[in-house]
């Protein structure tokens, strides 16, 4: 089994109210086995671990075990809002025989003053803060879309600044909304590497198959479209995908009410097939992931477009995107399906 990262579930409800959220698509079924009474101990060794503790220390042992080099600290608050949570963690990766050394956390920035990047640095080992943007250009709007509170908003330029002076990697998360419709590609790269992007991740966005959720309604109004639509018979105004026109270019040319051949007349807009197109026009391929997906070289920023959220594998061998440890104590290889525990 080859396995590109762990994520650490912190739980607790969050201080903002993101109008994508994932985590709030659907109930948790996890039952909260990592107590705030016995995380608030200091142990030593494994052997003194209670129970529940024991059995969420076997889990990060278990990824170790399988290759897994890399934490990704995430969940369905601020990581930040529950720093007991983060101890744990830090002080059961110092206890396996070879601590996980790449640690990211995301986050959408909030709580990260001056004092707690430091703690996050030196205390939890992070190594990595990814940055969840819902908006790159216009700092006020950014903050609506993700319902952060009035007194919690700061700076984002400035933070940025912070996260690189104090030897962090930065990595920019931009989610593929309309916000960013009447937005040439070139810009979106401009403004992350202004910013002091290292790394940037693209993010097209999905609502749950069936979902009813509130954010699963927004999702499906505002994801950025994967790709234009163009007019294929102009007496019907028909309309189809543009990988639809090209499986289908034969068919189109004989008809007289088709689109001329060669000839793009699509809704104007940003797409994530323009994105992708721009990324492998100016980029340069660098390498592919466990999982399938190329990283790219793109102004000095390694770029990934994540046009599958919840990808899983290649289809080729047993490659895991992720596996996931729940507050549970358990290892699951899907945020979405309770039956995808494997551990």
């Amino acid at each position: 089994m080859e396995v590109q990262s762990l994520s650490i579930c912190v739980p607790g409800k969050c201080v903002n109210n993101c109008a994508y959220c994932v985590s709030q698509m659907h109930e948790s079924p996890y039952q909260d086995r990592v107590k705030t009474e016995l995380i608030e101990y200091t142990y030593s060794t494994p052997a003194e671990l209670p129970r529940a503790l024991k059995d969420y220390y076997k889990r990060l042992k278990f990824g170790r075990d399988n290759g897994t080099n890399s934490i990704v600290i995430t969940g369905s608050c601020e990581p930040l809002q529950h720093k007991s949570f983060l101890r744990m963690f830090a002080s059961l990766n110092g206890m396996l025989p070879s601590p996980y050394l790449s640690i990211d956390l995301q986050t959408t920035g909030v709580f990260l003053t001056d004092a707690n990047l430091d703690w996050l640095r030196d205390e939890i080992g992070v190594t990595t803060i990814a940055l969840s943007i819902a908006d790159i250009f216009d700092r006020q709007r950014n903050f609506d879309l993700q319902v952060v509170p009035e007194k919690l908003r700061f700076n984002i330029v400035d933070l940025c600044d912070k996260i690189r002076e104090k030897g962090f990697t930065l990595r920019l998360c931009l989610n593929l909304t309309d916000v960013y419709k009447d937005c040439p590609p070139e810009n979106l790269f401009a403004a992350a590497h202004q910013m002091g992007a290292e790394q940037l991740v693209l993010r097209q966005m999905f609502a749950e198959t069936g979902g009813t959720t509130e954010k699963d309604n927004w999702i499906r109004e505002h994801a950025l479209p994967v790709e234009p639509l163009i007019t294929v018979n102009y007496m019907t105004g028909e309309k189809r995908p543009v990988s639809w026109v090209f499986q289908h270019a034969s068919e189109l040319i004989g008809n007289p009410c088709s689109i001329v051949h060669g000839e793009r007349r699509g809704d104007k807009g940003l797409t994530v097939w323009d994105i992708n197109g721009y990324i492998r026009e100016r980029g340069k391929a660098l390498d592919i992931l466990p999982y399938g997906a190329t990283r790219y070289s793109v102004h000095g920023m390694s770029t990934v477009l994540d046009d599958s959220c919840m990808a899983q594998n290649n289809g080729t061998k047993q490659t895991l995107r992720y596996l996931v440890l729940r507050e549970d104590g358990r290892l699951y290889s899907r945020w979405d399906d309770i039956s995808s525990l494997l551990f």
